[in-house]
C-alpha cells in the first residue's frame, strides 16, 4: 500500500512536470516566433 502511495505521487509529479515543460516550450515557442515575426515586418517596410 505504502509503495502504491508513492508510485502514485511519483506519477503525478513527472505529469506535472511534462505538463509544466509543454507549457513553456510553447511559450517560448510563441516568443521566437513573434519575434521572427517582428523582423519580418520591418524588412518588408524597408523594402517598400
Amino acid at each position: 500500500m505504502h509503495i502504491l502511495g508513492n508510485i502514485l505521487i511519483f506519477i503525478i509529479l513527472v505529469v506535472l512536470v511534462y505538463k509544466i515543460g509543454s507549457v513553456y516550450m510553447k511559450w517560448s515557442d510563441d516568443k521566437r516566433f513573434k519575434k521572427r515575426l517582428q523582423d519580418e515586418i520591418r524588412k518588408q517596410k524597408e523594402e517598400d
